[in-house]
């Protein structure tokens, strides 16, 4: 971007030329915001060895005017009074009030969490990133939060602070920042599937079902969701056939057409037909009634069943030979256990930065096929191909593909009250 500029700019297609933001925060802190929002308008160079890119201008990055001198401030006040339920609550409010009070005097809305929050952001089971991205998606205004580390922490690296910042505010405003240099198989679609139970006194369990629909550019297209209120007949859960110690959950085969069917309606609307394949990326096994389900839903797709584990126990490392000794394998090393079963590297050493560029040792993500024509190698290759297409971050060590990232968070809103009737098909109000 910083030499060839966002996609949709290219393209032409961008509908937009000014971003207006607003924000959100306690009145201490205004003018540290206002300060670090200058940040925006000069360049930084790169503090830490693997971001080699400096920071550019956001105006001349994205070619686009970023307004943020005319900025409309909302100070809430929080009163906490020391019980973690009530706080919640409170915080809640006084976040709808403040966010509501901006609604359509800002494209995106910053959103600061001050250090007071940090026992909040996840306690007692609740999430306060999460409640934020619940208030937007109800109100339909789109957020951006960040916290006084963001502001205070001498030891980030500011350039890439700001990139990542800069992204997620131009892609929250509508915009398309890249798009894969190869679009992946024609007429193939990609679905990510991932499962939250929200318990309903008196202590009945709903499982509520999240399909999330992906073009072969790696664009999103739909969320669905749905609901299943019977155990044992809309849904069980289940131990992994692999992983003993693992939950699984799993929907019966109504269920899991009808889930599949809601993201079908809206790639028939947009392309006129089923795509010819579709990749169904799931957080569990695939037991036969969901399998199906699924083929019901698409009776004249071929269909891949991918179970991806997120952190896989097997591990590749480096012959002691070889000239890179004591880096991750490369990103994108790939090995195939067995015939169903294969590793692949979403993060690793990169060449062209002659580093690895994260924190820790990586770990592949592990491919389980449960059918389908597809190779393991090219289900590799595509996964990898949509691990880089999160526009909430300029990292390039993104462990999973965007099918299931965005599955998991619609899931964490979910949790924090967010009904299935409410559920938004734009993926930029969770980021």
């Amino acid at each position: 971007m910083k030499t060839y500029h966002p996609f949709d700019w290219n393209s032409g297609g961008r509908g937009f030329d000014k971003i207006t933001l607003g924000i959100v925060c306690s009145s201490d802190y205004e003018q540290k915001i206002l300060n670090f929002l200058a940040s925006f308008g000069i360049s930084i160079p790169s503090k830490w060895k693997q971001n080699k890119v400096w920071y550019v201008p956001f105006e001349t990055t994205f070619q686009c005017e970023l307004d943020y001198t005319s900025t409309k401030i909302t100070n809430p006040t929080f009163s906490l009074t020391g019980n973690v339920p009530e706080d919640y609550t409170i915080v809640e409010q006084q976040y709808r009030s403040a966010i509501r009070s901006l609604k359509g005097k800002a494209d995106v809305i910053l959103v600061h969490v001050p250090p007071q929050l940090d026992p909040y952001h996840n306690a007692k089971g609740r999430d306060l990133h999460s409640i934020i991205k619940k208030i937007g998606i109800q109100e339909r205004v789109l957020t951006q939060v960040f916290t006084a580390h963001s502001l205070e922490n001498p030891l980030q690296d500011m350039s890439d602070t700001m990139w990542n910042l800069s992204v997620a505010i131009y892609s929250k405003a509508g915009g398309i920042p890249w798009t894969l240099e190869e679009s992946l198989p024609v007429s193939t679609a990609y679905v990510g599937i991932a499962f939250n139970i929200k318990r309903v006194p008196p202590g009945q369990l709903v499982l509520t079902g999240i399909a999330q629909l992906y073009n072969r550019y790696g664009i999103h297209v739909e969320s669905f969701v749905i609901d299943c209120v019977q155990p044992g007949n809309d849904f069980i859960i289940d131990r992994d056939k692999i992983d003993s110690f693992q939950t699984s959950y799993h929907l019966s085969k109504t269920k899991a057409k009808t889930l599949i069917d809601g993201c079908l309606t809206k790639y028939r609307a947009q392309y006129g037909e089923n795509p010819r394949n579709i990749v169904v990326h799931k957080t569990s096994y695939f037991k036969e009634e969901e399998q199906q389900g699924i083929k019901l839903a698409a009776t004249d797709s071929e269909i891949d069943f991918i179970h991806l584990v997120s952190e896989s126990k097997h591990l590749v490392f480096r012959d002691q030979a070889d000239s890179k000794r004591g880096y991750p394998v490369d990103k994108g090393s790939f090995w195939p256990i067995d015939d169903s079963r294969a590793v692949v590297y979403t993060a690793g050493y990169v060449d062209s930065l002659e580093t690895y560029p994260g924190a820790g040792s990586p770990t592949p993500i592990e491919i389980r096929s449960y059918g389908g024509k597809t190779s393991l190698a090219r289900i590799a290759e595509q996964s990898l191909a949509l691990a880089k297409m999160d526009w909430n971050t300029c990292k390039l060590i993104v462990q999973e593909p965007v099918t299931i990232v965005y599955a998991r968070r619609v899931g964490d809103v979910l949790k924090e009250g967010l009904e299935s009737t409410e559920v938004t098909d734009e993926t930029r109000y969770y980021r």
